[in-house]
């Protein structure tokens, strides 16, 4: 593999590195710009500098516009048109409420989980795993506003109060603010809780990743952490941030955060009167009761 450096730029390392991309693209089959940047990175194939990471941008937007590289390869999940819900006619309608139908699983769980992500660009890659058991996804974008803070306090008051204990995993980057960033909603959701009238000592707090023994487990790229970041004294080491981690890497670790919460006895059950309600749904729709 060929590093591109800002010293080396002829017409066959240029190839190269797009020839490399474009694999990198077609292994995710969905990927965001900063993420295939930090997949570049760990390969070799680009230095870890700005410059750098705007030439792999450039780089991919001739590709996509030349046709040499699929346009929905890549991923602006902080993008998408806003527009109300509307339908071809009532068969179409009736199917979507069809496939809609699904068991709230955590009314009944003993347990109550919530995941929290630092940056909406990676709700790709979380949310579907949160989708598939039901569970919550809460995007702080940075620091979290007190209002969105304030909701997901609601949340926890509510199950703790029932004595129900409660889990916050959160994923973010590994550098002074993403680790300020999880103190700060720790802080914020014990706050809340009790002032809702909950029982903050129920509630389990735990930032899954990016931890320091991850980033030199992993191998994942560093940078280093800003000096001029007033919480930067209370942070050892380089920072690195999340989207460095594979995408198929990051899926898993929700997903095992997310198992580690679920009663699996309790879950078939859960899944068989699932099958047995989606049954009696298919059964009116197509005896027209629908």
């Amino acid at each position: 593999m060929v590093v591109m450096t800002p010293k080396r730029r002829t017409k066959a390392a240029v190839m190269d590195l797009k020839a490399s991309l474009k694999a990198i693209c077609e292994e995710y089959g969905l990927i965001t710009i900063r993420q295939l940047f930090y997949q570049a990175v760990s390969r070799g194939l680009v230095e870890k500098t700005e410059s750098q990471y705007r030439r792999v941008g450039d780089f991919i937007t001739d590709m996509r516009n030349a046709g040499e590289l699929d346009m929905d390869l890549i991923l602006d999940p902080t993008r998408a048109e806003k527009v109300v819900s509307q339908w071809v006619g009532l068969a179409e309608y009736i199917e979507v409420i069809r496939q809609s139908y699904r068991i709230n699983y955590w009314h009944y769980s003993p347990d109550f989980i919530q995941v929290w992500l630092e940056k909406e660009a990676l709700t790709t890659i979380v949310r579907p795993v949160c989708d598939d058991y039901g569970v919550g996804l809460w995007v702080s974008k940075g620091f979290a506003s007190l209002s969105y803070l304030s909701q997901a306090a609601d949340q926890l008051a509510a199950k703790t109060a029932n004595g129900i204990p409660c889990k916050i995993v959160q994923f973010g980057d590994h550098d002074p603010s993403g680790k300020n960033i999880f103190e700060v909603i720790e802080a914020e959701l014990i706050r809340l809780t009790a002032l809702k009238g909950g029982q903050p000592d129920l509630i389990n707090y735990e930032r899954v990743s990016l931890t320091a023994d991850q980033v030199v487990a992993w191998g994942l790229p560093t940078r280093p952490t800003k000096a001029s970041d007033s919480r930067a004294k209370n942070f050892k080491g380089p920072s690195t941030e999340l989207d460095a981690l594979p995408p198929d890497q990051l899926s898993d670790l929700v997903r095992q955060a997310i198992l580690d919460r679920i009663d699996i006895s309790l879950w078939n059950q859960i899944q068989d009167r699932q099958r047995q309600d989606e049954a009696t749904i298919n059964a009116l729709v197509s005896g027209g009761v629908a």
